[in-house]
């Protein structure tokens, strides 16, 4: 069996849900494309890739577009960009979506959460909620250890390894429903990888021990063309090697962007979301102007710096989808929480 997971910081932490899922699966090929404090657009950038070979991806990324909601920016633009990378998903490999969800939407479930069951259904995803899984047997896993949550974002390990592993031994010999039409979007989307950004411009590569980040890097004064103005929806930067005011371009005019992190040693890779989109065919590292757009955790170090700006830049995204189409109801015979009610049937037999 061959799996992908992409996934934000529920997916990284040890003995969380993935270190379950793989005790289960030991014999599985998992890889993963895991960035933490990201919002789900980020993952448009592995639709250049081929899925073909995967017979399940799975995608976790719904608390950061919770945590994130204002700088990703409408929740109509979110909800039909993610409608389409989760369809086009879908369409290359059995998806299954992860409901996580943020502490205080534990109990009164969030706009982003309940929409994301319905585009789920209506692209062919299946949808495990480890939001229900946490409230129904979370204190019967703890026992007297007090509070379901460790982290806003993060159920208690002990929990979401639980459901982790259940879910492996349900995937190991399950047999998905009939699957819903799916619609391919990738050519709704494009992807700049660095190589393309600069001509000729040197490549650097920064590692951890979670992943290898490919860039180029610019200063003052450098700028980017693109072949046309497309709306770009982010990019990634190493957040502990950027310092940076960007002027963003496009027939509509410009905007300016803040990408002030940090300049020191390491890889903290983020993809940084361009509020709403933004029509663009240029991009420059320019000088401080107001008023500017906020970036996702970014630290203000040295504003406005004595270091000269710099900007670690690796992929690119566009989208040039239709944010007025509404999202299709979903189809009548496709059972999208199938494979949820086999995990909580395994979790009730075992913690119930």
């Amino acid at each position: 069996m061959k799996i992908l997971i992409l996934g934000t910081s529920n997916s990284i932490l040890k003995d969380g849900w993935t270190y379950g899922f793989r005790a289960a699966l030991p014999e599985a090929q998992i890889d993963k494309h895991i960035v933490g404090a990201s919002p789900g657009m980020q993952f448009v950038t592995n639709l250049a890739d081929d899925l073909s070979g995967y017979d399940h991806v799975i995608l976790d990324c719904i608390v950061n577009d919770e945590h994130l909601s204002q700088r990703i920016g409408d929740i109509n633009y979110n909800n039909r960009l993610i409608f389409e990378l989760m369809s086009t998903l879908a369409s290359r490999a059995n998806l299954i979506t992860l409901g996580f969800t943020k502490v205080n939407f534990i109990k009164k479930a969030s706009p982003q959460y309940l929409k994301r069951r319905v585009i789920a259904a209506a692209c062919g995803s299946q949808f495990v909620s480890f939001r229900d899984l946490t409230l129904k047997y979370g204190r019967k896993i703890l026992g007297e250890k007090p509070g379901l949550y460790e982290h806003v974002g993060h159920p208690r390990r002990e929990i979401s390894y639980a459901a982790g592993y259940q879910l492996g031994l349900a995937l190991a010999d399950y047999v998905a429903p009939k699957r819903a039409p799916t619609v391919d979007y990738s050519g709704n989307f494009s992807v700049f990888k660095p190589e393309q950004l600069i001509p000729g411009r040197a490549l650097s590569v920064r590692k951890n021990r979670l992943l290898s980040f490919e860039h180029i890097e610019l200063r003052a004064g450098d700028a980017i063309e693109f072949p046309s103005a497309g709306r770009c929806i982010g990019f990634y930067v190493n957040a502990r090697d950027c310092r940076a005011m960007l002027k963003l371009a496009g027939p509509s005019g410009a905007r300016f962007k803040e990408t002030w992190f940090s300049v020191t040693d390491g890889l903290e890779l983020k993809f940084v979301p361009v509020t709403g989109g933004f029509p663009l065919d240029r991009i420059e590292v320019a000088d401080a102007e107001l008023p500017f757009e906020r970036s996702i955790h970014s630290r203000f170090d040295e504003w406005p710096g004595k270091k000269g700006a710099r900007l670690t830049l690796g992929t690119v995204a566009f989208w040039n989808g239709d944010i007025d189409v509404p999202i299709p109801a979903p189809a009548s015979d496709f059972d999208a929480f199938d494979l949820h009610r086999l995990v909580d049937r395994r979790m009730a037999e075992q913690h119930g």
